[in-house]
């Protein structure tokens, strides 16, 4: 299945999303494909959490690039397809170290 080799493309795409022009960093993530058709969702949290429920690839791609539609140019049709949730989690801050 082409979508299980996406899974830490997704992953990095989602947290750039809530992060852009930063690095990536995680301590948990979480990314499944959606088969229930429920409501979609996308909520990047202030925490540095990402909270995407049944969103298509299409729409992270787009999200972590600050993308127009228009501007995706040649993505496969089933980008804007299949659909995942993604639960991820930044890794928390080093502790700042005073005297």
């Amino acid at each position: 299945m082409r979508s299980r080799h996406l899974i830490p493309v997704i992953v990095t795409l989602a947290l750039a999303a809530g992060a852009a022009g930063q690095q990536p960093a995680f301590g948990v993530a979480s990314v499944r494909r959606n088969v229930d058709g429920a409501n979609s969702s996308f909520s990047p949290r202030a925490n540095g959490q990402l909270i995407a429920t049944n969103v298509p690839l299409r729409t992270l791609i787009l999200r972590a690039y600050g993308l127009h539609d228009s501007q995706l140019i040649d993505a496969p049709e089933w980008t804007a397809v299949e659909r995942f949730d993604v639960d991820a989690r930044a890794e928390p801050a080093p502790p700042v170290r005073t005297r």
